[in-house]
């Protein structure tokens, strides 16, 4: 149901993901443990310290409050015992969290468009511009990270240097925010110029596959074998 929650899907398709939550679980299941609002949602109720993680830590160390250091390693351990304690579930929730970080084109992005295009073309055609925009971006931006990793497959297999030291620190962002923290939108903002460069060799890739028994780096023109 979580996957279903941060489906980057337009506006004009939100009703389908309503009934796709509905379906995939209960409403007892409690997506508002999601809503960054909420004071019992994941991230209020870490941010404040009353979580799992901290109730773990008091276990550990009474004290953990008191100073910086004891509380980094209190809630470390204790974050990494219930990781083990239910590894699959941190796995699922490190995808989930992946698949959060692709809405690249929310609302407020597309609300800053939207005022920029209202105030140069008119509020009715620039908002109304703005926002189909932001859909169209919305289907492509799910498919960045998907992209991400088939060129990173390709640039192994191809020993290709170049594509790899422009992709990895991507890769290794997004892979540590999903894995070891509440990933936010706005911490992926800056990697769209990357990503969208990844999706555009991507196209490309499919578009004039590599020759059989050929290695090109996938970020200059040449083709047939290299040296």
């Amino acid at each position: 149901g979580a996957f279903a929650y941060y489906l980057p899907v337009p506006s004009a398709a939100d009703g389908l993901r309503r009934t796709a939550m509905c379906w995939l679980e209960p409403e007892i299941f409690g997506y508002a443990r999601f809503d960054r609002g909420n004071p019992e949602g994941f991230y209020r109720r870490a941010k404040s310290m009353e979580g799992d993680v901290a109730a773990r830590a008091n276990a550990i160390d009474p004290e953990w409050r008191a100073d910086r250091v004891a509380r980094d390693a209190a809630l470390t351990r204790a974050s990494l015992d219930l990781i083990r304690e239910d590894w699959l579930k941190h796995a699922a929730l490190t995808l989930v969290f992946a698949e959060r970080s692709s809405e690249f084109f929310g609302r407020t992005i597309c609300g800053r468009a939207a005022d920029f295009l209202g105030a140069q073309w008119g509020w009715r055609y620039g908002r109304w511009l703005a926002h189909r925009v932001c859909d169209v971006a919305a289907w492509f931006s799910y498919l960045f990270l998907p992209a991400l990793g088939w060129l990173l497959v390709l640039a192994w297999k191809r020993r290709d240097a170049a594509t790899a030291f422009l992709l990895l620190p991507a890769a290794c962002s997004f892979g540590l925010h999903a894995l070891a923290t509440h990933f936010i939108p706005r911490y992926s903002f800056p990697l769209i110029p990357v990503l969208a460069l990844a999706f555009a060799l991507a196209a490309r890739e499919v578009r004039r596959p590599s020759t059989a028994g050929g290695r090109r780096s996938l970020t200059d023109g040449a083709t047939g074998p290299r040296p």
